[in-house]
């Protein structure tokens, strides 16, 4: 049976990891529910081929022929793998006229499998197989011409991803069309997919939740993980917990990256019964005991966040085992910073390198080069660190420089020396202590001092928060201002300052009502508090904990709950648009989800959400927002010229500038967002044609020289 590859992650709204890849894997004609899902339920005649008895004996030995290959290709039925014979047997099936046999030769050709890739003999026989009517007919039974609809589906992906051809989503949708209506249950997601981003063709919700159905019912767990999502979030139709529950379940019982965290989360959230509840904890548990990667992972997670980190290590190196590469990362970044680890740590690190993870790459050069875990090895830092830097975009600076990484060779060649002349252990002390133990130890020269210090903000890359996956984290660390300073400004006439210390303040004061009984006032003063400065922490889980119990449901205290949901992004949206559904004109709702949905990478979905926030309530801040998004929704520069032309990309692009611009109008100039306005500014300009920058640039200027002094910024 012919199912989609499943992702490391479920992919999100961003635009190419929201759509499921899809790649083809090669079905086996004798799979026993073959014929029942691609059974042809009243087909268009002119797609039917009718077949003779000895049409149908040619039919029949085209899967007898087929099954060979397959059992040579995948190693089954006491079979070597030999993928060279099975090229050779699909070749001659597809020369023989047989789409399946066709589809398949494309498929080898697409991924170098028995042979060399070559694209332009995978179009050809993808081609040839999509040309065959997709239905046969012997006596009264109708089934599918095996390999025509994949054929079309595999076409769509061609053209989506732009293999040997130009990206082109409008024909991909075309293609995708085709094997859709014939009941292929890839197609059918992919149509989803399309429909939801608008590529291609107008974005529909209702109809991208009536093809995930389709695929869904069909077994497909992409497409019940994006059936589900859409019931959750009632994108497309009504909102329908039950239906998301049940989908949920569905792909998580076939190991769908993400279902299991989304049955948590519904749970945690409330929005499960009691009965589900349960369902979950049977699931997780009999999912870890039979070694599911994506439970152990999820189950690893929930213990490090509390802090059984012995508990999260066995989980991970379950996962790891198996050769998870998230739980390869996450646990040596555990073993290394948490638990003084290095030789495992090492070992996680050089497999998670192996297979591809830059920052785990960077981590294996400072290892290698400092001896962490390891023998110091200066040739494998190097080899490990041109690897890494090599796949990093635009400048490797921001993450390690060439002369940076030449300094600590230098260093740590030094301090091992030192180590080794002393008879000194390194075991269980991280890289900076060891820098210091020698500082101390020895009168280090001003050159050595200066390297030292130099190398210290690249333990950036180590002193990590508790490893978590990337994808689930929203920033949440902000520090209390210098309130001295800021009353100083004040002082002398800074608006902003002023609603920063008012905001402090209130904050202050609803701490005091809280510790003295009146909730309703605390929650009211800690809202207020966010409307003069919204980075005002609310780090008082007893508030959380309480509104919890008493099932609060005021807008207050419903805020503040928002405002302290924790670090999963997908949660916070379910909970926010249950708060607007309960509150649908508060603007602060509307704002939090365009916030939440922008961290998500949904920017038409944030850009929507902060114009509704700004149509309630007009408040200045609110513009940023809009901007933003506005500003995300733009195509990568290396990507425009593909999808849209450039005088399209440069009337949106102006249209994001305007944005910028007014809200630099409507905010002083000391507002702490106009510094990355002003950058923001400058690279719009930067990506505008030659002839148009100086205009721009300087109608910018103009706007900018009414608001501040910082006008030099933005010469054209």
């Amino acid at each position: 049976m012919m199912v989609m590859k499943t992702t490391n992650q479920h992919p999100r709204r961003d635009t190419k990891e929201f759509m499921e890849k899809s790649n083809e894997m090669i079905f086996d004609p004798n799979d026993s529910d073959l014929f029942q899902r691609f059974f042809a339920q009243n087909p268009d005649p002119k797609d039917i081929r009718v077949l003779d008895d000895a049409q149908y004996n040619q039919y029949a030995k085209f899967l007898a022929l087929l099954r060979e290959a397959h059992s040579y290709l995948n190693g089954a039925r006491q079979q070597s793998k030999d993928p060279k014979m099975a090229f050779k047997i699909f070749k001659e099936a597809a020369e023989l006229g047989c789409a399946e046999g066709q589809y398949n030769l494309g498929h080898l050709y697409a991924n170098g499998l028995g042979t060399n890739a070559d694209y332009a003999l995978m179009l050809r026989y993808y081609r040839l197989a999509a040309e065959h009517k997709p239905f046969v007919k012997w006596g009264a039974r109708i089934m599918s011409e095996l390999g025509v609809a994949e054929a079309e589906n595999a076409l769509g992906n061609v053209y989506r991803d732009g293999r040997g051809v130009d990206v082109d989503y409008a024909k991909a949708f075309r293609h995708y069309t085709r094997a859709a209506s014939w009941g292929q249950p890839e197609a059918q997601n992919n149509m989803g997919c399309f429909l939801s981003n608008g590529l291609g063709v107008a974005k529909n919700y209702q109809f991208a939740r009536s093809w995930f159905e389709r695929a869904a019912k069909h077994g497909l767990a992409e497409a019940q993980m994006n059936y589900a999502e859409m019931l959750e979030d009632g994108r497309g139709g009504p909102v329908d917990e039950e239906g998301a529950l049940e989908y949920f379940q569905k792909a998580a019982k076939q190991g769908m990256p993400g279902a299991i965290e989304a049955l948590h989360r519904m749970a945690v959230n409330g929005s499960a019964s009691q009965p589900h509840k349960a369902a979950f904890e049977d699931l997780l548990k009999s999912s870890t005991a039979n070694k599911d990667i994506n439970a152990l992972f999820f189950k690893g997670n929930m213990e490090n966040e509390m802090r059984n980190y012995d508990e999260a290590v066995i989980c991970w190196k379950a996962a790891a085992d198996l050769g998870h590469l998230e739980s390869k990362i996450v646990l040596w970044n555990l073993l290394l910073h948490r638990k003084r680890q290095n030789e495992s740590a090492f070992l996680y690190c050089l497999e998670a390198s192996q297979a591809g993870d830059v920052e785990s790459q960077l981590r294996l050069t400072v290892l290698y080069a400092t001896g962490t875990g390891c023998a110091r090895d200066a040739a494998a830092a190097k080899k490990w660190f041109q690897r890494a830097v090599s796949r990093i975009p635009g400048e490797s600076s921001q993450y390690m420089s060439q002369k940076e990484f030449d300094e600590l060779l230098v260093t740590a060649e030094r301090v091992c020396s030192f180590e080794t002349r002393m008879s000194l252990s390194s075991k269980g002390l991280k890289w900076e202590q060891r820098l210091l133990r020698y500082m101390e130890a020895r009168d280090v020269s001003e050159d050595d001092r200066r390297m030292i210090e130099n190398y210290r903000h690249i333990q950036r890359l180590s002193e990590l928060p508790d490893p978590l996956p990337v994808s689930t984290n929203i920033p949440s660390i902000i520090r209390k201002p210098d309130m001295q300073a800021v009353i100083l400004a004040a002082e002398r006439g800074s608006t902003v300052a002023a609603d920063v210390a008012k905001a402090w303040m209130m904050n202050a004061e609803a701490l005091q009502a809280w510790d003295l009984g009146n909730h309703n006032m605390a929650f009211s003063l800690f809202r207020e508090a966010q409307k003069y400065h919204d980075v005002v922490e609310i780090h008082n889980f007893d508030m959380v904990a309480f509104i919890e119990e008493q099932s609060l449901n005021t807008t207050d205290a419903m805020f503040v709950k928002a405002c302290h949901f924790g670090n999963n992004i997908q949660g916070s949206i379910y909970y926010v648009l249950r708060c607007i559904r309960k509150h649908p004109m508060e603007a602060d709702f509307h704002n939090l989800l365009a916030n939440l949905y922008g961290f998500a990478g949904r920017f038409d979905d944030s850009l929507s959400s902060a114009q509704r926030a700004y149509e309630i309530e007009a408040r200045p801040n609110f513009l940023y927002t809009i901007a933003t998004a506005m500003r995300m929704r733009l195509p990568a520069p290396d990507e425009r010229r593909k999808k849209i032309k450039q005088k399209l990309y440069d009337k949106a692009r102006l249209k994001v500038i305007e944005a910028y611009l007014k809200f630099l109008d409507h905010n002083p100039r000391d507002h702490r967002k106009v510094p990355t306005v002003l950058f923001c500014l400058a690279s719009l300009h930067l990506t505008s044609d030659m002839s148009e920058m100086g205009k721009c640039a300087s109608i910018t200027k103009k706007r900018v020289l009414r608001k501040s002094d910082v006008s030099h910024v933005l010469k054209p």
